[in-house]
């Protein structure tokens, strides 16, 4: 009989072997009722991938004979991308004393073997497990880590080739990464002379959070595409597609109204409220630019995206990188702006349209 597995469950098949191997060690030394092991996974508890490596992860232990209710207890973390987090519960499973920790990826990884030197560690997910430091060499990994290499650096280029064939007419790639996470720093240069080779510009952009992301992808043009590295584990992919569908407002089909707002703008208010607001600003269909006026050292629209959503909301990339909604009311000629503080002002269209 052929029994078809995803490679997702292969690999953490292969994890839960290696995890019944330290405790089957261990069992050797005098016998304890039930085995512990603890989990650390840099996913969220809510995320559909993590749930399913989990489920990969007890089949396999399993499968070998360890069963938790019967003879393992397992003891789960979810660090859900925060570095901050994951030093603790890392100290936590470790001060809990178990037979065995398995840790998924890098930057969990990292963690556990900061906090311990001799219990059994099993890792996958890890891209470059020896340039990173967590083990000696793959055949003999030495020390109390072992696991399994999930691909060579030389995928970078192969990710960026893909991009191009997708869309060829694309020449700038904006690669975003956690720094926290090691093996980043060996896809970069592959990424890098890729773009070279197939003659993109290649845009590195280091995030810590959620929010970063946003703000990379509000800042990129239309002319970008985002390339995010796989161990990137600051949220979950769900969340960080529905970011970027958000937020790249630019290459949804323009509202009926974007016409009418294209062109070029004079602000015609001079209350206090609106001094933080451009002199003049110009739209192009789904970006703006600001310009300052005399006195104005910074404006809260300089340039960005833009949407209109409906007669009376405008949403804007404004300077803090934030997409931020406004009420409107828009005529050929004139567009009043009420912010969320309750400031209003106005701007003439400076070419009436013909």
């Amino acid at each position: 009989m052929t029994v078809n597995i995803g490679r997702r469950e292969l690999l953490a098949a292969f994890g839960g072997a290696a995890v019944a191997w330290s405790l089957a060690a261990r069992a050797q030394q005098p016998a304890m009722p039930v085995r512990r092991v603890g989990v650390l996974l840099a996913s969220s508890e809510t995320d559909s991938e993590g749930q399913a490596r989990i489920g990969a992860l007890r089949q396999g232990l399993q499968e070998l004979g360890w069963s938790e209710g019967r003879n393992l207890k397992i003891d789960y973390r979810w660090t859900g991308g925060d570095d901050i987090r994951a030093r603790a519960y890392a100290a936590e499973l470790v001060a809990s004393q178990p037979d065995a920790i398995f840790a998924a990826p890098s930057s969990a990884l990292a963690s556990v073997q900061r906090a311990t030197r001799t219990i059994p560690i099993v890792f996958a997910q890890i891209s470059d497990p020896v340039g990173a430091g967590f083990v000696a060499s793959l055949a003999h990994p030495g020390g109390n880590i072992t696991g399994f290499a999930l691909f060579e650096f030389a995928i970078g280029a192969k990710w960026l080739e893909l991009l191009k064939q997708i869309a060829p007419s694309v020449m700038r790639v904006a690669a975003i990464y956690d720094p926290a996470t090691p093996s980043a720093y060996g896809f970069l240069p592959m990424i890098e002379a890729a773009g070279r080779s197939f003659g993109v510009d290649v845009i590195i952009h280091a995030v810590h959070d959620t929010t970063e992301i946003e703000r990379v992808i509000i800042k990129s043009t239309k002319k970008t595409l985002q390339l995010i590295m796989r161990d990137l584990h600051i949220s979950p992919y769900s969340q960080m597609v529905k970011l970027y569908g958000d937020a790249r407002m630019i290459d949804q089909p323009p509202s009926a109204m974007t016409p009418t707002l294209v062109g070029s703008w004079r602000k015609i208010t001079t209350s206090a409220c609106a001094n933080k607001y451009p002199e003049k600003i110009s739209f192009a269909v789904g970006t703006y630019s600001g310009t300052r006026g005399p006195g104005q050292p910074f404006v809260w629209w300089d340039a960005g995206i833009y949407r209109v959503e409906d007669e009376t909301t405008l949403v804007l990339g404004t300077a803090t990188d934030e997409l931020v909604a406004y009420k409107i009311q828009l005529s050929t000629d004139r567009l009043d702006v009420t912010d969320a503080d309750g400031c209003r002002f106005s701007y003439q269209r400076e070419k009436p349209v013909r």
